[in-house]
C-alpha cells in the first residue's frame, strides 16, 4: 500500500510545468487516505491543490486546504516579522530551507547568523520582541514565536549534533535579496540552495521527502549549462558532490519511475558530477532500493548514512576540524555560548 500509494500522490501532483495525471475513477476517500502521507512527505497544500481540481465538492478537501492555507499565511507573516527584527538591529544573515518554490510552511524558521557577534545580538532583538528561547545547541538557539507557535532557529553553522557539515562563510557568497510579500529577504541563491537542501537531507534528516524533490527540481529544471555548473562547483567547493549527486540521482529515478521519462536537466547534471568507485556503489544501493520499493519518505539506509559521513569526514577539513574538537566545544564552548545567549537578552553583555 505504501508503494502504491507513494506511486499515487507523486502522479497527482505532477512535475513542474507538467499537468498532473488525472485520475477520474479516484473518490473523495481516496484523496482523505493520501493525505497523511502528503503531510508526512511536507507538501499537503500543493497535494490539497491537486485534489480539489480532481475532487471540487469535497467538503474534507475544501475545509482542510482552507486551514492549510491559514497555516501557510501563518509562515508567511512570521518570516516577515523576523526580516523586520533582524533588519532593524543590521544583522548580517540570511533565511535558508523556509522558503519553498510551492505553496508550503514548516514548524520553524532557519536563520543563518554569519559572525557570532550577530548571532547574540538577534539572540538579543527576538528577546525583546516576545519570542521565547526554548532551547539551544552548540552552534544554535531555537526562540518561539507565542502567537503563531512556531519556532525561529539561529544557526551560527550548519550542522547536525556537534558536527559541521556546510561551510557558512561560503554560503555567505552566495546570499541574495528576493521580493517575499512585499519584503526584501536575504536567502541562498539556487546553487546553495540545492547543496544545503541535499546535505540536510543526508546529514540531518536522513530522509529524502516529496518537498525535497520538488525543491531540488525547480532548483535545476529550466536550468542553462552554465547555471548547473554553478552548483556542480559549489557541491565541489563545500566538499558536497556526492550528497548532491546522490539527491540528485535518487531525483532522477523518481521521474523515471513514477512518470517514465526523464528531465534533461537532472540528467544532465547527474552525469557530471563526479564520484569515486567506492561512492558510485552508495548511490547504486540507493537507487536499487528505491526502484525495488517506490515508498516515500525515504529513509537512507544506516549503512548509506554511515557512508555519507565518512566520505564528508574524509574530504571536508571544516567537518574532520569539528569531529577532533567537538569534546572541547562541549566543555567549554558551549556553557559559554548559553551564558552570552542569557546576557544579551537581559541587555547585561558588553
Amino acid at each position: 500500500m505504501q508503494h502504491s500509494d507513494s506511486l499515487l500522490l507523486t502522479r497527482i501532483i505532477g512535475l513542474p510545468s507538467v499537468a498532473p495525471t488525472s485520475y477520474c475513477d479516484l473518490t473523495e476517500a481516496d484523496f482523505v487516505r493520501l493525505f497523511p502521507l502528503s503531510i508526512k512527505n511536507k507538501v499537503p497544500v500543493l497535494f490539497l491543490e491537486k485534489a480539489l481540481e480532481q475532487s471540487p465538492n469535497s467538503e474534507f478537501l475544501t475545509k482542510t486546504y482552507q486551514v492549510y492555507l491559514q497555516k501557510v499565511t501563518s509562515a508567511k507573516n512570521l518570516i516577515k516579522q523576523v526580516v523586520e527584527v533582524l533588519d532593524r538591529a543590521q544583522l548580517d544573515y540570511a533565511i535558508f530551507k523556509t522558503i519553498k518554490p510551492f505553496p508550503a510552511f514548516g514548524a520553524d524558521v532557519d536563520v543563518i547568523l554569519f559572525n557570532r557577534r550577530d548571532f547574540y545580538r538577534a539572540c538579543h532583538s527576538l528577546s525583546i520582541h516576545g519570542y521565547r528561547l526554548e532551547g539551544h545547541g552548540a552552534f544554535s538557539a531555537t526562540f518561539l514565536n507565542v502567537d503563531s507557535q512556531m519556532n525561529v532557529d539561529l544557526h551560527l553553522q550548519i550542522a547536525v549534533s556537534r558536527l559541521v557539515y556546510m561551510d557558512v562563510q561560503l554560503l555567505r557568497e552566495h546570499v541574495i535579496k528576493i521580493n517575499f510579500e512585499g519584503v526584501l529577504v536575504p536567502v541562498l541563491d539556487n546553487p546553495a540552495s540545492l547543496v544545503t537542501d541535499a546535505t540536510h537531507s543526508i546529514y540531518k534528516e536522513q530522509l529524502l521527502t516529496l518537498s525535497d524533490f520538488y525543491c531540488v527540481m525547480s532548483e535545476v529544471v529550466g536550468k542553462n549549462c552554465r547555471q548547473v555548473e554553478f552548483i556542480l562547483d559549489l557541491a565541489n567547493k563545500t566538499h558536497s558532490s556526492l550528497a548532491a549527486k546522490s539527491v540528485l540521482v535518487l531525483a532522477d529515478r523518481l521521474v523515471r519511475n513514477a512518470f517514465d521519462r526523464t528531465v534533461s536537466e537532472v540528467a544532465e547534471a547527474v552525469e557530471l558530477i563526479q564520484v569515486n568507485r567506492v561512492e558510485k556503489i552508495v548511490i547504486d544501493s540507493l537507487v536499487t532500493r528505491l526502484t525495488q520499493e517506490y515508498a516515500l519518505p525515504y529513509g537512507y539506509p544506516p549503512l548509506a548514512v554511515a557512508a555519507f559521513f565518512a566520505s564528508k569526514i574524509s574530504n571536508d577539513p571544516t567537518m574532520r576540524a569539528t569531529l577532533g574538537g567537538q569534546v572541547l566545544e562541549t566543555v567549554t564552548n558551549l556553557p559559554y555560548l548559553w551564558e552570552n545567549i542569557r546576557l544579551h537578552m537581559k541587555g547585561e553583555a558588553s
